[in-house]
């Protein structure tokens, strides 16, 4: 399995890495988008990659994080999908600390060893996403650029790297969501998806 497929739906929120976390959503939370509701597999480089990450959505936007491995099928707790939108932009959010639990289970953590959260409770990890046609696309918040915007005081929040240097973004409530209107702040990257049964 990729490095990277483990921690798609899952921002990247795991030890050593850079993070981006929200005190709030910048828009109202909405009902379920009919578009995101089905099964979507992942989509690597190479055909035999696909679907080594599923994403299950329902009607209600309940979200179960699969995970397809030579050894078998790793599922997590579900958790609540919710979504908002900003004109014609598109925003899917999850609870932080539910984030910290499935890497967890994604590292094969002990239960018992299972350490609390460095995230604060009601804190969101937030992401763009794109539907077009049997194509979902997920997009991260860059952890520099809004760590540049937050110095210049152009967003609020607070930036702090821990004893290993890794850099962790706090976005603080209210979000003006006309900030986030730049592109660059969430970029395109590797977090494709296909319909299942697409191809």
């Amino acid at each position: 399995m990729k490095p990277w497929l483990p921690v798609l739906m899952l921002a990247a929120l795991c030890g050593g890495c850079e993070t981006v976390v929200f005190e709030a959503p910048p828009v109202a939370a909405q009902a379920c988008d009919p578009a995101l509701v089905g099964n979507w597999l992942s989509k690597g480089d190479q055909p035999a990659d696909l679907g080594e990450v599923e994403l299950r959505i329902d009607a209600a936007c309940k979200l179960l994080f699969v995970e397809h491995e030579q050894d078998g099928v790793r599922e997590g707790e579900p958790t609540t999908l919710h979504v908002g939108r900003d004109g014609r932009i598109a925003y899917a959010w999850v609870d932080a600390q539910w984030t910290d639990r499935r890497m967890d289970s994604a590292s094969d953590a002990k239960q018992e060893d299972t350490k609390p959260s460095d995230f604060a409770a009601g804190d969101i990890v937030l992401m763009q996403y794109r539907v077009s046609g049997s194509k979902l696309e997920l997009r991260q918040a860059d952890p520099k650029l809004f760590a540049h915007r937050i110095i210049d005081g152009r967003i609020k929040g607070e930036v702090r790297r821990d004893a290993e240097g890794s850099m962790a973004v706090r976005v603080r409530a209210p979000v003006d969501a006309k900030a986030l209107r730049d592109s660059r702040l969430f970029p395109r990257g590797e977090m494709r998806f296909v319909r299942a049964g697409e191809k």
